[in-house]
């Protein structure tokens, strides 16, 4: 009987080394298994959040795209608006001249850096070009011929710069625009969803 104790003993001894072992290693698992649901939720959130950042830019630039392009639009319109103007000593030129005032004003830093002194320098000739032209009529000279000639050039082919430079800026981020078609294409409002 002392035998059958000792082997009892030794049975529940085993058992419950069978049974620690077996709840250590659920424990561990457990552990492991919670830890990388942990870090799973963590990379999903932090991928979330950088997925709406650069969705939020991605906005961001568009719309100042949009503006900027707006804007140029604007320049195009009071090119075209100088050029008509440029000959007549009206009221009309005078009202002109103080709407250029304010598009200057409020939307040259819109203006890409080219079209921005392209556009200075067509309002600025725009002003002086009837006092010049009013001046080579009383004294005509070679020179202010050829001065009114530039004036009235530069005048002239400011709607032509302006388009050509838009068309330059447009193509500079057509590859963010690529990209942007690339990201949709791809369906990241799916790994939105999944995440």
């Amino acid at each position: 009987m002392e035998r059958y104790a000792v082997e009892l003993i030794l049975l529940g001894i085993v058992l419950l080394g069978i049974y620690v072992r077996t709840f250590i290693k659920s424990t561990v698992e457990n552990s492991i298994a919670h830890q990388f649901d942990v870090k799973l939720e963590q990379f999903k959130q932090s991928f979330t959040r950088e997925l709406h950042a650069v969705d939020r830019k991605d906005k961001y630039v568009l719309a100042a795209l949009d503006k900027r392009l707006e804007v140029h639009q604007q320049a195009f319109a009071f090119a075209v608006e100088m050029i008509r103007n440029v000959h007549f000593e009206t009221s009309a030129r005078q009202d002109l001249e103080g709407k250029l005032d304010t598009f200057w004003i409020n939307n040259c830093l819109y203006l890409s850096a080219t079209i921005q002194k392209q556009f200075k320098i067509g309002m600025n000739y725009f002003s002086t070009y009837e006092m010049l032209l009013r001046s080579f009529k009383l004294t005509s000279s070679d020179k202010k011929e050829q001065r009114l000639q530039e004036m009235f050039d530069h005048i002239y082919n400011l709607p032509e710069v302006i388009a050509k430079a838009i068309d330059l800026e447009l193509m500079g981020n057509d590859a963010f625009l690529q990209a942007g078609k690339k990201i949709n294409a791809l369906g990241i409002e799916d790994v939105k969803e999944e995440l």
